[in-house]
Order: C-alpha cells, then structure tokens, then sequence
C-alpha cells in the first residue's frame, strides 16, 4: 500500500514520521530504508528523530539517484560499483568511439568534422554523454527503444544520437569486461520486471519503506516505488505548498510557482493508478490559512555590505527573539566561493560588535586536497611564474608535506626576490630568472666561498646561506622544486588517458603526506576515474591539457557547497537546504539574471526540446525552490540584491521571482525595497531610537564624521608621550645613529613599536625590469666603485652583474652598464688627481655619554673622508657623510677634511667640510639627543631635508617665519612634487593632526643638526 502524508512544515512531517515508525516496530536488527533528497536533508531529519526519540539509530538513508542500483544490487550482488554507463566513463567510451570511427563525427549536424581536434571533440563527447546520461535518469524507456531502432520524438535530433547510442552499446557488447555490465536505462526495464514476479527480491526489501520531504523525483523512481507498493507498505511524506492565503494576489503566485509540484503530483497520482495501487492518503493538520513570514527586500551595492545588512538584521532578530539562536538562522547565497571570504570575516568580527558563529563554508576549499591538487594541475601548465609557486606553497597540505612553516615561506619568498626568479623551471641549470638558477645559487652558496667578482657557469652563488637551520631549508625547498620539475617533465608528452591518471597518482604520492585524509580521497578518487576510463579502451593519447580540464572538473565537484547543522549559522548555496524550515532565513545575491540559473545545454537535449512531467528544468525547479524557501522561515524571511551601482546613482532590478513578490506583498507602494548606502557609518543606521547598526567602532565613526570632527581624531602618539629608560640604549652601532639621524619618526618606529611600512616590503615580481632604477642602480654603482677601485676588469664586472641579473637584458642592459660604469670611472679619476694613498678603512670603538659607538667607516684617503654617489646629492647623503666625519674626528683620526663627490649629470660636484670649521664637536650633544628621555614628539621633530632648509634659511636674517615658510616648501606635497617629507608613511603616522614645523623643537633640533654642518661647509661651496 502507498500512505501518503501531507503538510506545509517539514517539522510536522518529521514528527509524524517518528511516530509512525515508533508504531510500526521494525524488525531490530534490520535498518530502515528512508530515500531523502540529499545530505542535508538527511542530517536534518536525524537531528529531528533523535530530539524526538532521544536516538536516531538503524536508519538506511538512501538518495532517490543510487535506489534503483541498491536494488538491483539485492539481485546481482557482483555488480560493480563503477559502471561503464556513468558519465566519466561514457565521456571516454564517446570519445573512443569517435577516434576509431570518426566518420560518426558526419552524423552529428552540429559538429563540422573540418575543424575537429581533440579538445573539441571531447568538448561535444561531455556534452553528449551529460545528455546521455540525463536520458537515462529521466528517459530509460526511450533509450531502450533506440537499440530497438525506434524513434519516440519527432525531433531532428534525436535520430543521429540513437545511432551513436547503437555504437555505443555495441562496443560494449563486443566487450568481454562490459558485456554482463547492465546499462541505467537496461537495468530499470529490467528491475521493472524484477519487481513483478521476483520473490526473493521482494523479500529483501523491508516491509517498510519511507520517502521524506522529496522536492522533485523523475518518473522511473517513482515507477519503481509504485512496483513496491503493491506488495510492501510505503510511506511517502510529502511537503504540500498548495495552502490558503489571505490575498487572492498571493494564492495565484504561489500557484504559478509551484508548477512542478503540481506536475509531480499528478504523475505519481497516475503511476499509481496505472499499477492499481491501494492509496491512502492523510492530510496532518495545517491551518487553513498560511500566515507568511515578516518579508523584508534589500537593496546593497556590494557583496560585502549585503552581508554587513544581514548581520545587522540577524542580531536583531536575535535581540527581539531570545529563545533563538544562531542555529535557527539560515543564509543562503548564489556562489558559496564568491561569498564565502567575506561572510566568515563580516560574522565573526567582534571588535566594537558582537560576532556571530557560522558554519564553515567554502564552494572550493582552499585547502583541501583536492583543492591542492586542481592547482598544482594548472601551475603545471603554466610559466610558473614566482608568485605562482609561491601561492601554491602557501597551501596546507603542501606545507605538511614538505614541513614548510610560514617563516620559511616568507625566508623562501625573499630568496626568490634576492636571486631574481621570475618564471619557469629553466631548460639549462643556469637559465636566466629560473627557479632552477634560483636554487642552484642558493646551494652554491652554502658550499662554496667564491670570490666577489667569480661566475660560476653563469651563477653566482648566494652568500645568505650561512645556518645550518638555513640549510635545512634550502634542502626542503630544493626538494619541492625536484618535484615540481619532474611533474612538470610528465606532462610534456602525450599520453592515454590511465596513463595521465596513473602520473596523477605519482602526482599525489610526491606532493601530499600519507597521513593526511585528502591523500587517500584522492587516491580513492583516482581509482574510481581509472575504472571508469578502462571501460572505454581508448588508446588515443591526448594531451595534458586535455586531461587537465576533465580531472580539473572532477576534483571541483568534490568540494561541499554547505555548512554544517550545530556549528552557528547555517551558510549553503541555494540547492542543499531547500525546504527546511528556520526561523530566520537569508536570502544573498538575488540579482536579476543571476537566479533563476540560466540552463546552459546543447541545442540537441532532447528533454529540454520536449520536457515531460518528471523532468527536472532548472528555471522551473529554481522558482519553486524560492517557493520552498519562502514556506520554510518561520519568522523572518531577508531578502536582498545588489540594486545599487558603486559608480553612479543608477538602480538595478531583483530576480524577477524577487520582482513578482514585491508586486504582491507591496502593490502600489514605493517603500517596497530598503536601499542602503554604499557605507556603513551613514547617519542613519544610527540616528533612530533603535539604531539598525549594532557595530560600536561604526557608530563612533559615523559620529566623528557627522560632526566634520578629524581634528578630534585619536592621536598616535600623544604629546605627552615619554620614553622609559629601558628604551635607552648604552651600546649602539654606527649605523643606528645614520639611521635615527636621516629619518627619526622611522627609527622609532621600527625600532622601539616595531611598526613596519609594507610598501617597503620587497614584493616578488613576476616579470624582470627593463630599465635600470632605483635600489637595482644603487647596487650597481656600489659594485662598481668597489671593483674598478681595485682595477677589476669592466668586462668582468660586466660578466658579473649581467649573471646575477642587476642589469636588463641585451642591449638595454650593456648600455645601462655603460653609463653607471662611465659616472663611476669619472668619480674614481676625480679621486686619483685628489689623492696618492689608498683607500682604508677606520674601526670606531669609543665611549661618549655612556655609549659605546661602534662600527667601520671606510673612504679614508690619508687625511680625507671621501663619500660618493651616481646621482644628486640629497640631504640625508649628507647627513651621513657629516656623521660619519664627526664619528673620525671623536675617535682621534686626524680628518683635515671630508669631501663628497656626486654626479648627476655631466660635471661632477664637490661638497667639502673642513674640520678647521669646527670648532667643537657637537657629537656630544648629537648624542644626547639620540638617548634623551624627553618627550618622544620632540626628539623625532627632525627631518632632514625640511630641517635642513629651515636652518639654512634662519642662518641667513634670523627670521623664524620666514624659516618656516622655507621649510613648508619641502614639506609639504603639491601636484608637482610626490615625495615630500609630509606624506612619508612614518612621519605621517607619528605627525597625524599635528604641524611639527610649528613646535619649538623643530627649531632647535634643525640647529643643532645643520647649523655645526653649514658653518663646516667651506668657502665657495654652494649650499
């Protein structure tokens, strides 16, 4: 007998489900068989037996998909799991069949067989076998007419695809491993009759069988289910939406909607009746009239802030609701992968606003296995550019595997940009920006002591390995690369398709641990595959490409699209949870165009040509799936789009479900949608009595800028603000004066907060420079002086800087080499008229104010300092030279003079000091300064080019205005100048809201700096 229940709440259902089977008091030891729609679903329906029995034990869930093969199975247990019908297996089998005989190709109007290659013939071998595949769930009767060489359509198509299908089966036929292996459609008709007169099958199925909560079944399965019932009792639990409303409006949409549950409805009334089967039919008490729940449409600009909206909205829920909580809360979004990111940071961001729990969810899991291997797929056939690489070290199951920690990924990420790689694994050892002259640097530099100027095989070793814990590492990484070169070898030869599955298999061995769970899903899965392609004894080789593309799209379908019961919001893309009831339901992402899906399907699939009651048509399913929706939140259904456009005051329209509901629930009024603003700190989520914002930092926010107030802002350091004594230093090194003297707001910062600029970060590139600039020709003239100081061959030097990669390549870079060698030969000549004796250089080792200064300063010619540089002479150059001369002169050294040569252009200028100039060493105060306890504002009131020309200015008419003034026009920024001391990162960060030129110390730090320096300067200097 079929029972039928019937009622608008899941919940109703599920209690009724458990009482029936209380009743029915199975046999103990036999499990119930209970066909649900899906996982969720199932794990729903458990939790609901469980609260209602207290334990929810000896259930069978079966999805209505595999019912037809567990009872094929109960007949021919031997059948295997994998069948040469299943899609991956038909998808080859197709493109196998097309290979051997590709005159079949002619039958196919649609395809031109001119233009055929292998990637585009298993394009049309995927397509045909999803159709055929669909057929074979949806149309098993005609499928088995065709090997009967009948036609049941009228349509042009279908004729050339039956004939395909006879081949097909054919070569299955003429297949001693497929022969006995039933086809889906073989195996229906065949269990159909099973059903009627085979005993001992009947007797394996329960005398009990339940279906609960089914949105859609196709016509087979509930023919299947018809069989049963006129020997077994089955119990059929069905969700009815056919209920009353208030408004006629309403009553009319919702018929609209639920066009395929009607259809369904009526197919099973009629299966039933063609079996004669006893019907008993049980109507749970509902109310007459469904109440919907409080509606409310949304219109954002982004995706970001329809989740800021909707966290907003759920803690108010929540507020007003206290017997609620966030397992009650549904979200369901169109991409779990696009929304996934920001609803996890949104909802579980507590700083200044509650955090909301929810469920982990990610449309592909980014640090799956599975996840791992579809990239390491695409690295694979990719340049392998740097940032590539590294992007896929930083997943998880590549760091266990290789035992990376982040703080090696970050020591790799700087190796990399220290060696120059860019891209690819590198034909030869030594290939130019290749990781493998990347790594063979890094080893030789570990092994060997070269000297500066030595190429090895067009190499230069790298002088940064010196741990042992270093390299450890290098050994690890040099590993990584070894596999990633010898993956990247198997893939540049054709190969049949298991043999590509068979190299994947090496693929997952080689780059995950065993210990890990995804290494053996995969394997699992890799498996599977290789069965399914042997069935179509395809010999063809393809190319990796090929291979890629299908394995790529297999491993995609491995990642969950829904979070989990229990864990805080429930967060699922559009399908899993359709139709279970929550209090609170969100719907994200209703964009016109975007839901219903637009099915995309050949223009010869038959069952969407000529659709039949039972088919499952995605726009249709997709509207009666927002019905469901709509039944099952209790309270409160949230509704929004993206209506708003982020660069003008233009609206966008909802889904034209979303449009249908406002013209009922809203009819004539214009306050239908909620529109909110692109921010969050607006006025008016705060304004009311009862905010609509619950963040706290928000409010405060929009408070400050409601009253125009950044004056007001929070200072970064107050003035106030003193230094303890533990931050006083007794030893420092040359260095830290250099650096606490050309830019104090940065030493402090780094130094003692351990605040970092990231834009000064080295950032690995993907591409090498085409010019010469910046750091790359600091280094290069550095290199220079150095070596052609010491009569080094240019062309060595050449030789040198062209392997380590400091210059471009080619012609760009001999002639960039040119022009720095030609200014750095003019600078050294400058230095042979000046001096005789050569360079040395001093150790520093002394004692003033309680601190000991060390370090070496080099460029000492006799009784001369000498500094240079390629290129203009900037204060801070300076404020070393001058520190450096001071330094000389406390350490006893008899310094006469310092000069500093530059070349900008043609002439080369020469800034002089003269010791005579000074008359006492301000060192000791210099000193004092550095190590003072006084105010932090005052001691980094310094900055070196601003100060510099302030005190120049005052030095003249003893003018502070005019100083002052002097001093704004290198300070502050303009259109024409972008580097000016104001808009630095950490004078900006210290110096927020404050006029540092307008204190007291900036004055006297700029003199007692600069004024010792100018009057140093000697006559004739221009300055």
């Amino acid at each position: 007998m079929f029972h039928t229940y019937h009622a608008h709440s899941l919940d109703q259902l599920a209690q009724h489900f458990s009482e029936i089977f209380a009743t029915e008091k199975p046999k103990p030891l036999e499990p119930a068989w209970v066909i649900v729609q899906n996982n969720e679903i199932k794990e729903w329906l458990a939790l609901k037996l469980a609260a209602h029995k207290g334990i929810a034990g000896n259930f069978r869930f079966i999805f209505p998909s595999e019912f037809l093969w567990v009872l094929y199975r109960e007949c021919r247990e031997g059948l295997p799991k994998v069948l040469p019908s299943d899609l991956n297996a038909l998808q080859w089998a197709l493109f196998n069949l097309f290979t051997q005989d590709p005159t079949l190709l002619d039958e196919i109007p649609v395809y031109d067989r001119e233009k055929d290659r292998p990637q585009k013939r298993f394009r049309l071998c995927s397509q045909l076998a999803d159709n055929f595949d669909q057929y074979q769930v949806y149309r098993p009767d005609m499928m088995e007419k065709w090997l009967e060489q009948k036609l049941i359509t009228n349509n042009k198509n279908e004729q050339w695809q039956s004939v395909i299908w006879n081949h097909l089966n054919k070569e299955w036929q003429a297949s001693p491993k497929t022969k006995n292996i039933p086809r889906r459609s073989q195996a229906f008709i065949e269990l159909l009759g099973w059903l009627e007169e085979d005993e001992k099958l009947l007797n394996k199925i329960p005398g009990q069988i339940y279906i609960f909560g089914l949105s859609h079944a196709p016509k087979p399965f509930l023919e299947i289910i018809s069989k049963i019932s006129k020997t077994n009792e089955v119990h059929y639990f069905h969700r009815d939406s056919t209920v009353g409303y208030d408004s006629q409006d309403m009553g009319s949409l919702v018929e609209k909607w639920n066009k395929p549950e009607r259809e369904q409805a009526e197919l099973l009334r009629q299966v039933l009746k063609s079996d004669k089967v006893k019907v008993q039919k049980e109507v749970l008490s509902d109310p007459e009239v469904m109440q919907l729940p409080e509606v409310e449409i949304h219109s954002c600009h982004n995706k970001r802030r329809e989740v800021q909206v909707l966290k907003d909205r759920i803690l108010k829920y929540l507020d007003e609701n206290p017997k609620s909580g966030p397992d009650d809360v549904l979200v369901m979004v169109p991409d779990a992968e696009a929304y996934a990111g920001v609803l996890e940071t949104i909802f579980n961001n507590d700083e200044g606003e509650p955090a909301i729990p929810v469920s982990r969810l990610s449309g592909r899991n980014r640090q799956s296995a599975e996840h791992a291997l579809a990239e390491l797929l695409e690295l694979l056939s990719s340049p392998f550019k740097a940032t590539s690489v590294l992007q896929f070290m930083q997943l998880e199951p590549i760091k266990t595997r290789f035992s990376f920690s982040n703080n090696d990924l970050n020591l790799i990420e700087q190796w990399v940009y220290d060696n120059k790689v860019y891209r690819e694994i590198g034909e030869q050892f030594n290939t130019r920006f290749s990781w493998k002259k990347g790594i063979n640097q890094l080893i030789s530099g570990f092994s060997m002591e070269p000297d500066s100027l030595e190429v090895y095989e067009g190499m230069i070793p790298f002088s940064g390995i010196s741990s042992t814990e270093d390299a450890d590492l290098v050994a690890r990484f040099s590993s990584f690369l070894h596999c990633l070169k010898k993956a990247f070898e198997d893939t540049t030869n054709p190969k049949e398709p298991v043999q590509w599955l068979e190299v994947v298999h090496g693929y997952v061995a080689e780059f995950f641990s065993e210990a890990e769970d995804g290494n053996s899903r995969l394997h699992m899965l890799i498996d599977k595959l290789k069965q399914q392609v042997r069935f179509s004894k395809t010999q063809e080789v393809v190319t990796f490409s090929l291979i890629k593309s299908w394995l790529g799209g297999r491993l995609e379908s491995q990642n969950s699209s829904a979070g989990r019961f229990g864990q805080g919001v429930t967060v699922s893309s559009y399908i899993p949870y359709r139709s279970v009831p929550f209090r609170f339901i969100g719907f994200l992402g209703m964009d016109e165009g975007i839901f219903p899906r637009k099915a995309v399907r050949p223009e010869f699939d038959l069952i969407y040509s000529e659709p039949q009651p039972g088919d499952r048509i995605l726009k249709e399913d997709d509207t009666y799936l927002f019905l469901e929706s709509l039944q099952a939140a209790g309270d409160y259904l949230h509704i929004s789009y993206r209506g708003q456009s982020q660069r003008s005051d233009s609206f966008k329209l909802p889904s034209i479900l979303v449009q249908q509901l406002i013209d009922v629930l809203y009819e004539g009024q214009t306050d239908s949608t909620i529109r909110h603003s692109l921010h969050p700190f607006n006025r008016r989520y705060f304004s009311a009595d009862q905010p609509v914002s619950y963040s706290g930092s928000i409010r405060a926010l929009s408070q400050q800028m409601s009253e125009g107030s950044r004056k007001e802002s929070i200072d970064f350091i107050g003035s106030d603000f003193v230094l303890s004594k533990g931050d006083l230093k007794n030893k420092v090194h040359i260095h830290d004066l250099i650096d606490f003297f050309t830019h104090p707001c940065k030493y402090m910062l780094e130094n003692e907060l351990d605040i970092k600029n990231f834009n000064d970060f080295n950032i690995v590139s993907d591409r090498e420079e085409f010019k010469l600039r910046g750091l790359e020709r600091y280094k290069l003239d550095a290199l220079l002086f150095q070596t052609l100081s010491r009569n080094e061959s240019p062309e060595q030097v050449y030789r040198y800087a062209d392997a380590a990669s400091m210059i471009p390549e080619k012609l760009q870079g001999e002639k960039a080499f040119r022009i720095e060698k030609e200014s750095i030969q003019a600078l050294l000549e400058e230095l042979n008229i000046r001096f005789t004796e050569e360079e040395r250089s001093v150790k520093i080792s002394i004692e003033l104010e309680g601190i000991e200064i060390n370090g070496i300063i080099g460029g000492v010619y006799g009784n001369t300092l000498v500094s240079h540089r390629v290129g203009k002479r900037k204060p801070k150059y300076e404020a070393e030279h001058w520190l450096k001369h001071l330094l000389l002169l406390e350490a006893g050294e008899d310094i006469e003079q310092s000069l500093f040569l530059s070349k900008e252009d043609v002439e080369i200028e020469t800034l002089t000091l003269s010791s005579a100039n000074i008359t006492k060493n301000p060192l000791r105060e210099l000193l004092q300064w550095f190590n003072r306890e006084n105010e932090l504002l005052d001691k980094v009131a310094f900055f070196v080019e601003s100060s510099k020309k302030y005190a120049g200015k005052y030095l003249e008419d003893e003018d502070k205005a005019d100083a002052v003034n002097a001093a704004r026009s290198v300070w502050e920024d303009d259109q024409y100048t972008f580097s000016a001391e104001s808009v630095d990162y950490f004078n900006h960060v210290i110096w927020r809201n404050k006029d540092p030129l307008a204190q007291n110390a900036f004055h006297e730090n700029a003199l007692l700096f600069w004024e010792p320096f100018l009057k140093a300067v000697s006559e004739g200097e221009d300055e």
